[in-house]
């Protein structure tokens, strides 16, 4: 959810002066309400994010973590922590050539090759992260030079909705299939 360590710290930080004063036993839901106002700056899935963790540490308060030569947690229950509703994430769209250079241009060599990948294929990043050679079908392609391109079939395990799916390699994507699989 939050990059390092040092960023969960601080947005338990942030959470201070609104959950600060209370022991642990009287936060409630309703000790986030000032939390929850609208903040310059700050959307609503970043609210929610932080809640989120806020519920995470009271949830650990109540099932995990125990006073020292005890079994007796924390708490004796965890409070349910509401998020927001009204966030809309944005609409995934293809980048532009615009878009497209800027990103490339930004990444070092090890990095380039497989965002390259990505942008022509679509695949998420655990499909990308778990790609194996062995889900490669090669279908023949009469109009190609080769004669033929490759489509990964993945499984149902490695796709976000559990359904196995086709991965189709354009000629960008299939020359760099090509350079790594000879490598």
């Amino acid at each position: 959810m939050f990059g390092t360590s040092t960023s969960v710290s601080a947005v338990l930080q942030e959470m201070v002066p609104f959950i600060g004063h209370l022991p642990l036993s009287r936060i409630s839901d309703a000790s986030f309400d000032r939390f929850r106002r609208p903040q310059r700056h700050v959307s609503i899935r970043t609210r929610n994010q932080k809640l989120a963790l806020a519920g995470r540490v009271l949830k650990l308060a109540a099932t995990v973590w125990c006073f020292t030569g005890t079994n007796l947690t924390w708490l004796d229950r965890a409070p349910k922590i509401l998020t927001e509703s009204g966030h809309r994430a944005r609409a995934p769209y293809p980048l532009n050539p615009q878009e497209q250079q800027l990103l490339l241009s930004e990444l070092d060599s090890d990095a380039l090759q497989t965002a390259t990948f990505a942008i022509n294929t679509g695949a998420r990043d655990g499909e990308l992260c778990q790609l194996q050679w062995k889900w490669e079908r090669r279908v023949a392609t009469p109009g190609s030079a080769r004669g033929w391109s490759s489509v990964f079939v993945l499984p149902g395990e490695v796709v976000k909705n559990g359904e196995p799916r086709a991965l189709i390699l354009n000629n960008t994507a299939q020359d760099i299939i090509e350079s790594v699989g000879t490598a």
